[in-house]
């Protein structure tokens, strides 16, 4: 029915909401953000479908060659605001920790881990 609720279950995961907070920059231009955001899973691959949006960049810090799960455009205004993007996959989840990072201009600003597990509610 369109309505969010969260879980911890990989069972009855749809998709995955992840916000983060862009923070306050005085010598950051005052235009849209691309972030890209990289999810990898409890087996260590980056989930990854390129009719999903998906795709490759090279990382500012390695030089190295790396897929991204989802990218987004942020109205970056110079001040501080939450936001987030979404994933949904055309394939079920799977119990365990996954990672996401994001990144800007290839260097990372942002990473976090998460656990979904058979079932329960947050």
């Amino acid at each position: 029915n369109g309505k969010e609720i969260e879980t911890e279950s990989y069972k009855k995961t749809d998709k995955l909401r992840i916000c983060f907070d862009m923070l306050s920059n005085t010598v950051a231009t005052l235009e849209p953000k691309e972030i890209l955001l990289s999810i990898t899973s409890p087996e260590g691959d980056i989930l990854s479908v390129q009719a999903l949006g998906s795709g490759v960049f090279t990382t500012a810090e390695t030089g190295e060659e790396t897929k991204y799960t989802t990218k987004a455009q942020v109205p970056y205004k110079g001040k501080d605001e939450s936001y987030c993007i979404y994933w949904e996959q055309n394939s079920p989840f799977v119990e365990g920790v996954y990672t996401a990072e994001l990144y800007n201009q290839s260097y990372v600003i942002g990473n976090t881990s998460f656990e979904m597990k058979k079932g329960g509610l947050f």
